[in-house]
């Protein structure tokens, strides 16, 4: 029987962030516009800008990533500001939540898209603690003038 490493290369056998970890920028470029959905979601928490913009330029990237990338507390304010700006990808319900509930959200965002929240997730979103202050009052606010409500 053969043994199913015997024909990969030392740089195959490497573990995908080593190899990652050595390549020049470029490369590293090349594979946010290019990769699979590990590389995506790997170098999408890059501190690069430009590797992060080039991510989300990938013809590849799907909703579901999106709404994985948004999830992430850590994920920085570059990527929440791109995602934002993105219709496409905004008008999906569930990545329009989780923008709402994301601390790093623009304000701009959470004031124009908070109305399209149904009245179960915006009563949540009204009393969380894990939401800036006045994201949690532009809920609460909405959340009273709403007929039955409260």
């Amino acid at each position: 029987m053969r043994d199913p490493d015997e024909d990969l290369t030392e740089d195959e056998r490497r573990p995908f962030i080593q190899r990652i970890a050595t390549m020049t920028m470029v490369d590293r470029l090349l594979l946010a516009l290019r990769g699979n959905k590990e590389a995506r979601t790997f170098l999408i928490k890059s501190p690069s800008k430009m590797i992060q913009d080039c991510v989300l330029r990938n013809p590849r990237i799907t909703p579901r990533e999106i709404a994985d990338a948004v999830k992430e507390r850590s994920t920085s304010q570059n990527v929440i500001a791109t995602i934002c700006r993105n219709r496409e990808w905004v008008r999906s319900y569930e990545i329009a939540f989780n923008l709402l509930w994301h601390p790093k959200t623009p304000m701009a965002f959470v004031v124009r898209h908070i109305g399209r929240l149904n009245a179960k997730d915006l009563h949540r979103l009204a009393h969380s603690r894990q939401v800036p202050a006045t994201t949690a009052q532009q809920a609460k606010r909405l959340l009273n003038r709403r007929p039955g409500a409260k």
